[in-house]
């Protein structure tokens, strides 16, 4: 609340009583009474090495998106962060009423094909699929020192992910060595549980995973969907820009997105038997 006062979203001397939303990868708070959220490094203030960085990417994407066009939620217009707190580091956004999750496949394939045309020149800093395999490295090794899972598993899960990096490392060079513009800005988790019907609208959330890679990631992410149909919005994404994706380059990108999934799931199951023990807050959602 100390950041909602300070930029003037909340009066100094009124009264606060902030609401947990969404308890996951990062915690989403709205800053009742203001019609603000923010969102806090939570998970990923402890497996990601500057997760600061990836929150500012995350605010310069949906900018960018919004001002092409495209369907995403958007930071707060003023003072949106990031904001460097005893709690981690946060970003606040406008409290988005009269949402639902997005169960449409066909308009979450669009949205995502008119996201990726509006992000396409974002000229900043991106991680490189490093990204996605160090943060679910790193958070296995967590689990296994403080004794959430037992070290064997955490190094099986490790060797799987460092294997399925140095597939996709060998695979990107062979697409750099193609041409430019194979590489390109990704959402980085285009599954379901981030997409939200906003008036209507098939919009996306959450671009802290963004990463520079091939389509083909986010089109896997799209297809292993379990709120609506991948096949078809991986359809409607195809339709929607002429994209065929490259057989061998979804197999890479299963391979990278399973060993990630199994370090997440770890994550997640620990946090759910500590929330249950707890009995503060209800058990998380992947997001």
């Amino acid at each position: 609340m100390r950041v909602a006062r300070r930029v003037g979203v909340l009066d100094a001397d009124g009264r606060a009583d902030p609401v947990v939303l969404h308890h996951g990868a990062n915690l989403v708070v709205h800053l009742r009474p203001a019609p603000v959220v923010a969102r806090v490094a939570h998970l990923t203030g402890l497996v990601r090495r500057d997760a600061a960085a990836h929150l500012a990417l995350e605010l310069d994407l949906a900018r960018l998106a919004r001002e092409q066009g495209a369907d995403v939620v958007g930071p707060l217009a003023h003072d949106a962060g990031v904001h460097r707190e005893p709690e981690g580091p946060m970003t606040l956004w406008p409290l988005v009423e009269r949402l639902r999750s997005g169960r449409d496949a066909a308009a979450a394939g669009r949205a995502l094909a008119a996201f990726h045309r509006g992000v396409r020149t974002y000229p900043g800093w991106m991680p490189g699929p490093e990204n996605v395999a160090a943060d679910a490295h790193r958070g296995v090794l967590l689990l296994a020192r403080i004794g959430l899972l037992p070290t064997p598993d955490a190094v099986e899960i490790g060797e799987r992910n460092r294997e399925a990096l140095v597939e996709m490392r060998s695979l990107l060079e062979d697409l750099v060595a193609e041409g430019p513009g194979r590489l390109v800005p990704l959402h980085g988790d285009p599954h379901g549980g981030n997409l939200l019907d906003v008036d209507g609208r098939a919009t996306w959330w959450d671009l802290d995973d963004a990463w520079r890679g091939p389509v083909e990631w986010d089109l896997e992410v799209l297809a292993g969907s379990e709120l609506f149909d991948g096949a078809d919005a991986v359809a409607a994404y195809r339709e929607a820009t002429g994209f065929r994706p490259d057989g061998r380059v979804l197999a890479v990108c299963r391979t990278l997105r399973a060993a990630q999934g199994a370090a997440w799931g770890a994550l997640y199951g620990a946090l759910d038997g500590l929330l249950e023990q707890d009995g503060t807050l209800g058990g998380p959602d992947a997001d």
